[in-house]
């Protein structure tokens, strides 16, 4: 168990960086339209903008795909709140890649989809 440990801690370091950036994939499946298989977009119709509408607030510190942050159907905002304050503290870019969004984010990013 101990040399899992150790590789494990040498793994890391290997990724240590005093300059971290935060990459941000995004894209889109219709497995998400399978219901009661997620939580993300306030209803179905929504769920299309979710991921572009988290690196927007990422990028802008609001949305512009959609009026507002996105929330679960219960009304719990975006984790993107808390990832912004991060980045925001730490002063860390932010990278976003567009791996097949259905709906494309109005920030620059890298598109692959």
């Amino acid at each position: 168990m101990q040399d899992i440990a150790a590789s494990h801690k040498l793994a890391i370091k290997g990724f240590a960086t005093k300059n971290p950036i935060f990459v941000c994939v995004i894209s889109y499946s219709a497995t998400c339209e399978i219901p009661g298989l997620t939580a993300a977009g306030a209803n179905r119709d929504l769920m299309k903008y979710t991921s572009p509408a988290d690196a927007e607030f990422l990028y802008y510190g609001r949305c512009k795909c959609i009026d507002a942050i996105p929330a679960t159907p219960d009304g719990k905002p975006t984790p993107a709140l808390i990832t912004r304050a991060a980045l925001q503290t730490g002063n860390i870019p932010l990278l976003v890649i567009d791996a097949g969004a259905k709906v494309k984010p109005s920030i620059p990013c890298m598109s692959f989809g």
